[in-house]
């Protein structure tokens, strides 16, 4: 069992799945057919529900014997199963996930050490088992080569499922083990999801600062982020989203909440406020000035695994001098 993630599994991920149909109902059909690949990339722009489709398939596969399994008609996740329950909690003991920890910049070596251990094992009832690797582009030198083995003879109950952001670098020699499946939806099948995701949360935000990330960025795993980060904000105003008193409080040092931020989703609303100043600022070569300092520090928290703090004050100053 693996206990490093110690946030729901499921916080930011819908029961409901949307427009992975055809996605499902395949994956389903090798499963039955034992055709299933034992070393499977879902690789794809970020935001777009790929490890979310994973767990819906997992969550099927481990709950098909259960009394409250997965309800394969409408494609969601029975909270009432004991196996998602598990899951959640990444206790399940056929059941692996790994993703990068704590905001930092790489799945390291031990995250991989921890994982072979947890393969070693026998399964419960030799039943299938899943590993899921949450950002395999995130596995550095050390990890990926630790688990290069074990890829290549892996045990006949296992499978993997990398979830690949293809905007980013894969190392080859994880790509070249994998059956790799792309995943890509039309402008209009995203603006589904980002409508009927919308439907189902109760969340009481600004239609338009909605509407204009929509229009901005159509990733519904983005837009998902953002409305909770929105959420967790607490603004004083809750009728009225500015971009700029957003990113103010999420770097304001004293904010206890702002250790707890996703990453890509403050940066992308970054990206975004900027670019609106630079849209509607006579003077661009200021704007881009505090930009290119504020996207630097950005990268250099990730990259080097910068306390938040250490970033935050001169990142509120970049903002609000902009």
């Amino acid at each position: 069992m693996n206990k490093e993630i110690t946030e729901n599994i499921f916080e930011n991920k819908s029961l409901q799945l949307f427009e992975y149909n055809k996605f499902f109902l395949s994956f389903k059909k090798m499963y039955d057919e034992n055709m299933l690949p034992k070393k499977i990339l879902l690789s794809g722009l970020s935001g777009l529900g790929k490890s979310t489709f994973a767990l819906h398939f997992i969550n099927y596969v481990l709950s098909i014997n259960e009394k409250n399994n997965y309800d394969e008609k409408n494609f969601k996740i029975n909270i009432l199963s004991n196996v998602c329950q598990l899951i959640s909690q990444n206790i399940h003991p056929n059941f692996y996930y790994i993703k990068t920890l704590n905001n930092k910049r790489n799945i390291n070596i031990e995250q991989s050490r921890n994982l072979i251990s947890f393969l070693n094992k026998t399964s419960l009832n030799k039943n299938k088992r899943f590993v899921v690797i949450d950002g395999v582009e995130n596995l550095n030198d050390s990890s990926a080569n630790s688990l290069l083995k074990t890829l290549e003879e892996p045990n006949e109950n296992i499978f993997f499922i990398f979830i690949y952001n293809s905007s980013k670098n894969i190392k080859n020699t994880i790509k070249s083990r994998c059956t790799e499946f792309k995943i890509s939806f039309t402008k209009k099948e995203k603006e589904i999801v980002l409508n009927k995701i919308l439907e189902i949360k109760d969340l009481t935000l600004d239609i338009d600062l909605i509407n204009e990330i929509k229009s901005y960025y159509d990733s519904p795993g983005l837009l998902l982020n953002y409305m909770e980060l929105l959420k967790n904000l607490k603004l004083d105003n809750n009728n009225k989203y500015d971009l700029k008193e957003i990113l103010i409080k999420i770097f304001n040092p004293n904010n206890s909440e702002n250790k707890k931020i996703n990453y890509e989703s403050v940066q992308s609303l970054v990206e975004l406020f900027f670019h609106k100043k630079l849209l509607n600022s006579e003077n661009k070569s200021r704007i881009y000035f505090y930009y290119s300092k504020t996207v630097k520090l950005l990268d250099d928290y990730k990259k080097f695994n910068l306390d938040f703090d250490n970033i935050s004050h001169q990142i509120e100053k970049n903002i609000s001098y902009a």
